[in-house]
């Protein structure tokens, strides 16, 4: 099976950027990408930059989670030893 890469174009401060996401066969690449940024619009550096901050807050939120969820699974692990 070929699978070919998918591509989105941003329209940002009048220019249009291209860019190759790669494979993206359910679109939740795109999805994720898109969640801030409309692709139907010209969109100003601006916001671009607060798309970013966003998806840096998600990131660490996300990453709490998973530190302590790691943190419950080793302490669960010293009590079975």
């Amino acid at each position: 099976m070929v699978v070919d890469n998918k591509t989105l174009t941003f329209h940002i401060n009048n220019f249009a950027y291209t860019i190759d996401i790669g494979p993206d066969l359910n679109g939740e690449v795109q999805e994720e990408i898109t969640k801030f940024l409309d692709l139907d619009k010209e969109i100003s550096t601006k916001e671009l930059l607060l798309a970013y901050l966003r998806r840096t807050h998600e990131f660490i939120a996300f990453k709490k989670d998973v530190q302590t969820q790691i943190q419950r699974v080793d302490e669960f692990n010293q009590t079975k030893t």
